[in-house]
């Protein structure tokens, strides 16, 4: 059995990705395939895509973590990323973007310690 922390984090992982998958979800649902017009196409379908993307790395975070925690790392890697590069062009326009980013730049810090500890956290 896997130490509680391990647990743990594994479940707060799972529910930040799914928390997202949803957001996402619900931005499609609302606005179609590519809801974020204010962003450039390739942006706008990226961050579509993570409609799909966020639940593939809940499946495998629960089912596969070998395969899980290097996805997640790598999926909110370029996700910080492609946001970090459009908020430098763009300005951050509310307090929600602002502390949004924070957030997940932790969440990507805590993928990487677990990443770098090579540990099976599920």
């Amino acid at each position: 059995m896997k130490p509680l922390t391990e647990r743990w984090i594994t479940v707060l992982a799972v529910l930040c990705f799914t928390g997202a998958g949803i957001r996402h979800l619900g931005d499609v649902l609302r606005g179609g395939w590519l809801p974020y017009d204010f962003a450039p196409l390739p942006i706008n379908a990226f961050w579509a895509s993570l409609t799909v993307l966020d639940f593939v790395a809940v499946t495998l975070l629960w089912r596969w973590p070998r395969l899980g925690l290097p996805f997640g790392f790598l999926l909110m890697l370029v996700d910080v990323g492609v946001k970090g590069m459009y908020a430098a062009r763009t300005g951050l326009n509310s307090a929600l973007a602002v502390w949004t980013l924070i957030a997940q730049t932790a969440f990507i810090g805590l993928l990487a310690g677990l990443f770098a500890s090579g540990r099976n956290i599920c």
